[in-house]
């Protein structure tokens, strides 16, 4: 049987279970902030492929409700294309997790204005779904409160 012709998707699929799955690379295991997740990471949220998208965003999701320590700088990158996804459901997962990351302070708010991560924050508040709103509404407010009173 002839092996099927790779679709848009399968060219990162390798990537995509490194991240999801939890699959072993070179006999050790990736570790989900290491070099070779933040490169995952960037191919996927970088690509013009809403399905590689909402892996990135999903990854990135699932750090938000697990992770109990603060997410590197470098990987405040892949937020700034997935915030700026035309798919709803890229923005509604990447929205929510910065919410979720801001909230469990495992990012430095001020790190996310120097990134430029607030200018797609503020574009989505005009998304017409209302789940991106609230998000980036939370977002918004999150960055706002001066640590001070915290």
């Amino acid at each position: 049987m002839a092996e099927a012709e790779p679709d848009d998707h399968s060219g990162s699929l390798y990537f995509r279970r490194s991240l999801l799955n939890g699959s072993r690379r070179h006999g050790f295991e990736m570790s989900p902030l290491g070099k070779d997740s933040l490169e995952a990471l960037r191919t996927l949220a970088f690509s013009e492929n809403p399905g590689l998208q909402q892996s990135a965003a999903l990854y990135y999701l699932h750090m938000s409700q697990h992770m109990s320590v603060p997410l590197p700088v470098e990987h405040l990158e892949p937020f700034y294309a997935l915030l700026r996804s035309a798919d709803l459901e890229v923005q509604q997962m990447s929205s929510l997790s910065l919410v979720n990351f801001l909230l469990e302070g495992n990012i430095d708010k001020e790190l996310v204005v120097q990134m430029g991560l607030l200018e797609p924050i503020l574009d989505l508040l005009e998304s017409e779904d209302p789940t991106v709103q609230c998000n980036s509404c939370a977002c918004t407010m999150t960055l706002a409160v001066s640590a001070d009173t915290d």
